[in-house]
């Protein structure tokens, strides 16, 4: 679970970070959210995609990813840290 926690990408997201408190190993998953939406349906503000992701429910998509997922979580974490 190190590898999660060493890519940092809260610092990325440090402006919502202050009002949304996740896990750092969530913020990796959130920045790697971010950025398969941009490759799959254009370029959104990391504003616009914190708002569109949280009114769809991201804190129970990111509980349910977790407990169902935490191979496939530890892959997005890793890919994510090497941007």
């Amino acid at each position: 679970m190190s590898a999660m926690s060493d890519t940092r990408a809260s610092k990325d997201w440090a402006p919502f970070s202050k009002q949304i408190k996740l896990d750092e190993s969530d913020w990796a998953i959130v920045d790697a959210l971010y950025e398969d939406h941009r490759n799959r349906e254009g370029v959104i503000s990391k504003a616009d995609f914190i708002r569109k992701l949280f009114l769809t429910g991201a804190r129970s998509q990111l509980l349910y990813l977790r407990q169902h997922s935490p191979a496939s979580l530890s892959r997005v974490a890793r890919t994510s840290g090497t941007n």
